[in-house]
Order: structure tokens, then sequence, then C-alpha cells
């Protein structure tokens, strides 16, 4: 997952160190030894992704500065993270509450701070397509303005030592003005429990470093991300003493965040506070975005989005592949021959092709990705954030499955289609041009060529 990553540290040795560790993992770093320097880099440089700052020589001014750009319309998405000597429960909170995303204490475990950068971006890239997407039924007039009204959430804690659960629950309760409610692992599970599915989950995993218990861990996490009840829930893991494997996994596997094993219900309620607020928001935006538009922007066949809605959305799309200088992709696609398939098995069919056809290229895209049908058998795929390497290798993909897979049209045999797909990738890390009508004409004319080619084959043309 690329980013850009600005380091804050006034000691030039752990600059150099965390620069390679990072940029070993193919992010963009940026060193900045003071506050005035990052600042600087901020305002004039790409758009930031993440901040890993050092607290440990100038705490109060750096709160100061979290403070500022989590306060700040233009910097207040930027994930923080801070690291130093946290001795205790109340200096993470401390440092939490002046606008850090997330504290680790040094020395930092590698592998922690690496799952913890690769969480922080995920969370940003949905934050960001979500914020988009509403920004497009704002411009075209579907959305409320105003922000939601944040409502107490629904917290479960999870634990199978009832022992110390209910201590924890009932200081949690205190701590989050909440009522939590404890669960063993199979209760979290059950048919009762997910019929009104909490905003969060509060995992305790302090005693998993027994035999087996972090492997119960793991298959909660997996399972809870993998219900359409629970998938959207927020989850958080109390880790065991020296967890840094336990929580780099959980966090990998979908966890939003991880509190070390001192952590106090205090500090546990403070970031679950964040958490719920985060959830209903997005909730909220998703909601906005499926009941507000769905009439007006939406094709009644496949579901997809249709023209009205893409066109808008694309060109946000590239205003911020501009402002971040990142490439990104768009494909026209289309069902070979389709004709002979309404001429053969009738207009019904045809329409049983359509829909899962659509389906089954919404499925094999990223959640960030935009899906439209903007014609009879016609498709359009947007990929932010993507490279000509990686779009062709995507679109190489759709083409195979497409190719491979029988559709059920009814009463008849399964039928196969093949599909065409014309590409275009704008590299807006060089010079990219801001005009939509012009990208999708190159897309429209790589189709074109595919076609001409014989069919059932993927064409790239040119668009930086």
């Amino acid at each position: 997952m690329s980013g850009r990553i600005i380091i804050i540290d006034t000691v030039a040795t752990n600059r150099i160190v965390l620069k390679v560790k990072l940029m070993t993992a193919q992010y963009k770093v940026t060193p900045c030894a003071t506050i005035a320097e990052a600042q600087q880099c901020i305002t004039d440089g790409d758009a930031v992704d993440l901040i890993v700052a050092d607290v440990s020589s100038a705490s109060r001014d750096m709160n100061n500065f979290f403070q500022f750009l989590s306060t700040n319309s233009s910097t207040g998405n930027i994930p923080i993270i801070a690291t130093g000597t946290f001795d205790s429960s109340a200096s993470r909170i401390e440092t939490l509450r002046s606008g850090a995303t997330e504290v680790l204490s040094k020395p930092v475990s590698d592998m922690m701070l690496l799952a913890r950068i690769r969480s922080l971006l995920r969370s940003r890239a949905v934050d960001n397509e979500l914020k988009l997407r509403d920004d497009t039924s704002r411009a075209l007039g579907f959305a409320e303005g105003g922000d939601p009204f944040i409502a107490p959430g629904k917290v479960a804690l999870v634990s199978n030592n009832q022992a110390l659960a209910l201590p924890l629950s009932r200081d949690l309760s205190a701590a989050m003005a909440s009522r939590v409610r404890s669960f063993t692992h199979e209760d979290a599970l059950s048919i009762e429990t997910l019929d009104t599915p909490p905003d969060l989950y509060v995992i305790d995993a302090r005693h998993a470093d027994t035999s087996g218990e972090d492997g119960r861990v793991f298959r909660l996490i997996a399972e809870l991300r993998s219900r359409n009840q629970t998938r959207n829930a927020a989850q958080l893991i109390i880790a065991p003493e020296n967890g840094d494997h336990l929580g780099a996994m959980a966090l990998d596997l979908g966890a939003n965040d991880v509190v070390p094993y001192d952590a106090t219900a205090a500090e546990i309620g403070l970031r679950a506070r964040g958490l719920v607020r985060r959830k209903i928001r997005m909730e909220k935006l998703r909601d906005t975005v499926q009941s507000g538009l769905k009439a007006a922007v939406t094709d009644p066949l496949t579901g997809l989005y249709n023209r009205r809605y893409a066109m808008p959305h694309l060109q946000a799309m590239a205003d911020r592949a501009i402002r971040t200088n990142r490439s990104f992709a768009l494909m026209a696609l289309d069902i070979d021959h389709f004709k002979s398939v309404n001429d053969t098995y009738g207009h019904t069919a045809g329409d049983k092709v359509i829909s899962a056809i659509a389906e089954l290229i919404r499925d094999s895209l990223r959640p960030i990705d935009l899906v439209a049908r903007i014609g009879g058998e016609e498709f359009l795929v947007a990929m932010p954030d993507t490279s000509v390497a990686a779009a062709q290798k995507t679109a190489e993909r759709l083409r195979f499955l497409v190719q491979n897979t029988p559709i059920d049209i009814g009463n008849m045999p399964p039928v196969t289609v093949t599909m065409s797909i014309g590409l275009a990738v704008s590299d807006c890390s060089a010079k990219c041009s801001t005009d939509i009508n012009q990208l999708i004409d190159y897309a429209d004319a790589a189709l074109y060529d595919s076609k001409a080619a014989g069919r059932n084959i993927v064409t790239l043309r040119d668009a930086a």
C-alpha cells in the first residue's frame, strides 16, 4: 500500500533508520528535524498520508502541533503516530487527547509499527472514498448538509475469562458513559447477538499468550469481519504483555485498534469513544450515499452507478489525483456479441447476462473503485491510486473471469460470454489532464481497438 509519510525526529540517526525501514516497505518518506520543517512540507509538498512523530524531546510542543493538525480542516484527517517514552497510561492519554491517532512506546517494534501504518492507511483510504462519494452526492443535490448527530454506541466486551471481564465491563461503562455488555467468544458470534450487533467489540486478549488462545482471538476477529451483520463494527483489542506479534496480526486481520496490556479503563474508553464515533459517522455516510442517490444515479437493472453519477465522481477523482500526484485508471468494458445473446435467448436472458457480469465486475474490485453501467452492455470502471501495471493486471483478471464464468439464464443451459476492455491510465506524478471526457475517449478508443483486433482482449492507450 503506497503512501507519503512524514517523519519528525530531532535525532538524525533515528530519522535515517526509520526512513530506510519505511522505504523498504515501499512508502514515500520525507524526514523532518523540526516541527517547522514538517509544517513547511505539509503546506508546500505533495499530499501527506500519515505522520510518524517522536515526542521524546519536546512533548509539549509536539502535542500542540498535533492539536493544530487535528483541528485544521485541511489536515484533520491525517493519521498521526506518536512515538516516545510513554511510561504510563496517563501519558498516552495526554498525547491521544492532543490529537495523535496512536501512541507507541519506545523501543518501537518494527512489526507493530508497520502493521499500525497499514491499518491507518486502509482506514484513511476508506474515509476519503466515502467522503468523496458524499461530496459527489452533495454536488448532485441529493445529500443533506450539516454534521450528523452521533448518539452513544453499543459496546460489547468479549472475553473467555468472565471473572476479569465483569470488573472491566463495569469500569468501561463508567468511562464511556454507555452500557457495556460482556460476552464469551461463542456468544459474540451467536445468532441472537448478531441480530442487534454492537458498534464496537472490545476483545480482551490479555491472556492470549496461553496455549491456543491467540488462535481463537484471530479467528474471532476474522469471523466478525467476514459477517454481514458485524463487518462494519469497530474492533479494539487489549493485547497481552509483550503482545506485539498478536497486535500486529490483529491489525492486519482487520482490528481497528490495539491497546497495551497496562491500559487503564480511561485510556480504553477514550480510544473506544473515538472508534464508535468514527463507525457511526461512516455508517451515516454510507446510508446517505445508498438512500439519497439510489433512485437518481443507479442503474435499476444492475444496481451499479449510472453515467449521471460517474461523471462528477470521475472529475473529483481526477482532481484528487492531481493534488496528490497519484495515477488513476479508467476501463471501458463491453460484452462481445451481446446482440446474438438477445437474438438467441431473448431479452430476459440478456438482462440476466448483464446483471451477472455487473455483479462479477463489482465483486472482483476494491471497495474504493467505481463501477458504472453507461450503456446497454457497456460498463466503466475507475480505479484511484492505480499504476499502469496494476490496471493491466486487473483488466486481464476481469477478462479471464468473464470468459470462464457460466451464467445461469433460467430454463436453458448456462451461457458464457467474453468481454473486450479498453484501458487508459492518467499518471499525475508527471503531467496529467483534468479533462475527464478526454480520458474516457482514450478508454473508448482502446476498447474499439480491442474489438477490431478480434475481441476478448485488453488494449491500453497512453493517457499521461
